[in-house]
């Protein structure tokens, strides 16, 4: 399924503070701030837009650690391997679930 997509990330958490925000791994390509991507999940496609990209450092990833703490780096882009937060356009943590997909064909 990664193949066909020039970025992939499962998304691991999702919070809200002040806007919607995923976490979790790039496992494909890279993505850049105000980049289109599509959330996949629930047999549902979502648009969305990237307007927020923060690189966690490894000894945050707990579930419920402060998620928009000092320990961010705001960045422009991440790559493959990245451990991010991407803060999106819309949405509710009632739409956007954990294990659902998040890709963009940029």
């Amino acid at each position: 399924m990664k193949e066909k997509y020039s970025f992939f990330m499962r998304i691991e958490h999702v919070f809200y503070q002040y806007g919607i925000f995923v976490i979790g791994r790039v496992e494909k390509g890279n993505i850049k701030l105000g980049d289109k991507v599509t959330i996949l999940g629930n047999n549902t496609e979502e648009q969305n837009l990237c307007i927020s990209l923060k690189l966690y450092p490894p000894q945050s990833h707990g579930i419920f650690r402060k998620h928009l703490s000092t320990e961010q780096i705001s960045i422009k882009e991440a790559h493959k391997d990245d451990y991010i937060c991407i803060g999106l356009l819309q949405g509710s943590i009632l739409q956007i679930r954990p294990q659902m997909i998040l890709i963009s064909q940029n």
